[in-house]
């Protein structure tokens, strides 16, 4: 195409528009792969609220700097994947990718998985690229996207790297491992015309900013997510609809919700459920909501198809038990569990962990300790698996 307008005398730009837009036209009808998140999106804001301010934020920084990374963090279930998906649905001319382990299937796509990432995000910047390319020359690809400025102004949103691993079968590259393969693939700096929005989850003192290189001033807008007040308690109720409408007045009752759940977004959900369906009232809101104990069994079928499950249900057997210990602790308690393996395992289930380090230390596994994220989650484990541990 360079060389035609050479020969011809005119100018490349108006030349590589008219191919672009030509490879579009011509692009085959089989769904793009990130349509295999539409189910996703639809159930992460058919009750979704409370996030405007951050949604402002993300919006204003877009129209007015044009190129930067913003990047969303908050402890699990405070509705990272919600306010990403929300902003996807509002601009569907955003490209964008879920690192989701709900919609892994065995053998087929794998949202979590390196290459499908690259796969889906770079068949939406680039309308000639063809998926299928070995992972050197993708990764080589998408670094190359990602380093040029774009024709037109580019918004790529990616949710929680945290989650980001390969198969759950051992030969396959361990969590952390293909997390810190960003470290060579995100530049410190985006060219003009390119925002980067990303999520990932805290835990506790350690940021997963940390597993890729990146440091605050590479950050150009960072959010942290606060559990819900109760203004937003009486929206949802409101848009929850049949039971719950009447229920949104009721100061007092909207009162007490909101002090049950503490403002967790994770288990307000359950709760505006069980209400729309008539299930809620002031006598019963103390109770587990009906959806809770269901999400969390396939959290927990989730470690029981893992190759290491062994040694990961004796870490949560033991941290339930005494709520935080250090990694040498758990090294000395969990047979196979050593400084070697130490992260790849543990990285396997750090959703359900917090990390602390010893004051003055923010690095180095041996200062390390651990405890479990949610009190939800230690209820719910205790009730599973019990004092198996000891």
């Amino acid at each position: 195409m360079i060389a035609l307008g050479k020969a011809l005398r005119m100018k490349v730009e108006p030349l590589l528009l008219l191919h672009e837009q030509a490879v579009q036209e011509l692009e085959p009808v089989e769904p793009r792969i990130r349509d295999f998140f539409g189910n996703l999106i639809e159930q992460h804001t058919s009750l979704f609220a409370g996030r405007q301010a951050e949604t402002a934020q993300i919006t204003a920084f877009i129209r007015s700097r044009g190129s930067g990374y913003v990047f969303v963090e908050g402890f699990s279930g405070f509705g990272k994947t919600s306010l990403l998906a929300d902003l996807v649905q509002r601009n569907p001319e955003f490209h964008y990718h879920f690192v989701s382990q709900a919609y892994r299937r065995s053998g087929g796509f794998d949202p979590t998985s390196l290459v499908h990432v690259l796969d889906c995000l770079c068949e939406q910047l680039d309308a000639s690229y063809v998926p299928g390319r070995d992972q050197v020359s993708l990764e080589r690809h998408f670094r190359g996207l990602l380093t040029r400025p774009p024709r037109k102004p580019t918004v790529i949103v990616l949710d929680a790297i945290d989650e980001l691993g390969g198969s759950d079968e051992q030969s396959s590259p361990d969590k952390q491992g293909s997390l810190r393969d960003l470290r060579t693939l995100l530049p410190h700096r985006l060219p003009p015309g390119m925002v980067l929005v990303f999520s990932g989850r805290s835990q506790g003192d350690k940021s997963c900013l940390d597993e890729i290189g990146f440091e605050d001033k590479h950050i150009d807008l960072r959010l942290w997510l606060e559990g819900l007040n109760e203004a937003t308690l009486v929206e949802l109720l409101q848009m929850a609809g049949g039971a719950a409408t009447a229920l949104a007045p009721d100061a007092d009752f909207v009162s007490e919700m909101h002090q049950v759940s503490a403002g967790d977004p994770f288990y307000v959900r359950f709760l505006v459920e069980d209400a729309a369906a008539g299930r809620l009232t002031r006598q019963s809101i103390d109770r587990v909501p009906t959806g809770l104990e269901g999400y969390l069994d396939q959290q927990l079928e989730q470690l029981y198809h893992r190759a290491r499950r062994g040694e990961h249900l004796l870490i949560l057997g033991y941290l339930l038990k005494a709520g935080t210990l250090s990694a040498s602790a758990l090294i000395e308690a969990v047979p196979g569990l050593n400084w070697l393996n130490l992260d790849a395992i543990i990285g396997e289930i750090h959703r359900f962990l917090l990390v602390h380090y010893r004051e003055g230390s923010t690095s180095g596994h041996r200062d390390r300790s651990y405890s479990p994220c949610h009190d939800r989650f230690r209820q719910y484990f205790l009730s599973r698996i019990g004092n198996g541990a000891g």
